[in-house]
């Protein structure tokens, strides 16, 4: 997902503006206005970096109202999107908040894009915050209005309520599912990578109820699918779990399969597992209810009961044997 472009004039042009605003002794706040002064700090406070501290500290709220990423960025934590602020453009009084995640020349022509990528996701509950060009990969929660999407999202969008989504302003691609709901709930929890370990974790008791492939994985240990989820539909209140061996585009129809390669196999102990498209190379063991194979196993298919078995719908090629322990 990297670009190997060189960045240059990296937002020299909106520095010099912004600075030269702040000394400009323009008032903050008109008569009437329920949102909080804007400092001098708030206005110019403009930051260029590729260090995860630097982006949060940046966007919480004792922040700025821009950040412009120099690079590929990974955040570890939760990243909060948190605080009122205003645009270089003080007259007009209104709220804005801009994470830039691009390069840009002295004619403002974009010269790079770079990837957030959100190993817990992301809460915006600043007003109107804008994400422009760049990719960010993981699940974005909105709590606000006027949340705007210019770049890409390859992850679940969520928003709080019916209004904050009606408000938004998606123009980019989301690769998940948009949505509203609760983020309090492991039911928006999803995990999109190529690595081994996230599955691993993703699928655990301590995981989420989806993870999507972004690429062919190995798992060496053996690979245990185990906990209680619900799917993003809350209100069905139905457990459910997916594994998603493939991509998709903005219309859903499939772009690309992966392959799961189990050197120890994997045991299924949530119910109602669904396995979508790509395939998986190894045996399974299902020990929970409600087993959905839509894609190629090439192995062996066993269940703990001929319950389980008589629950599960295999829709997908089996290879190898399909028993009962």
């Amino acid at each position: 997902m990297k670009f190997n472009k060189k960045a240059t004039g990296l937002f020299a042009a909106l520095i010099l503006s912004a600075t030269f605003m702040a000394g400009c002794g323009c008032s903050s706040n008109q008569e009437g206005n329920t949102t909080p002064p804007v400092t001098e700090e708030q206005v110019s406070g403009a930051s260029t970096s590729n260090n995860a501290s630097d982006l949060i500290a940046h966007l919480s709220a004792n922040g700025g109202w821009i950040f412009g990423a120099t690079g590929d960025i990974t955040v570890e934590q939760e990243l909060i999107v948190e605080g009122a602020f205003h645009d270089k453009n003080l007259e007009s009084n209104a709220l804005y908040r801009k994470l830039a995640l691009y390069a840009q020349d002295a004619d403002h022509n974009v010269t790079d894009e770079y990837v957030l990528t959100l190993k817990d996701g992301m809460t915006v509950k600043s007003p109107n915050f804008n994400v422009v060009n760049g990719t960010i990969v993981g699940d974005v929660y909105v709590e606000v209005e006027g949340f705007q999407l210019n770049g890409k999202l390859d992850g679940n969008l969520t928003f709080a309520t019916e209004e904050a989504k009606n408000t938004a302003d998606i123009n980019g691609e989301v690769t998940g599912n948009i949505t509203v709901g609760n983020a309090s709930d492991l039911v928006s929890s999803a995990s999109i990578s190529n690595e081994a370990s996230d599955l691993v974790a993703h699928l655990g008791a301590n995981g989420g109820w989806i993870f999507a492939a972004t690429g062919d994985i190995t798992v060496a240990e053996e690979l245990v699918v185990d906990g209680n989820f619900h799917d993003k539909d809350i209100e069905t209140n139905d457990l459910y779990r997916k594994l998603a061996l493939y991509t998709q585009d903005a219309e859903r129809n499939v772009e690309e399969e992966f392959t799961l390669t189990l050197e120890n196999g994997m045991v299924v102990k949530s119910p109602n597992f669904n396995v979508m498209h790509g395939t998986i190379v190894g045996d399974v063991l299902v020990e929970a209810e409600g087993f959905q194979l839509n894609g190629k196993l090439d192995g062996n298919l066993t269940f703990a009961t001929e319950e389980l078995r008589e629950s599960a719908e295999i829709n997908g090629e089996v290879t190898g044997e399909i028993s009962v322990k």
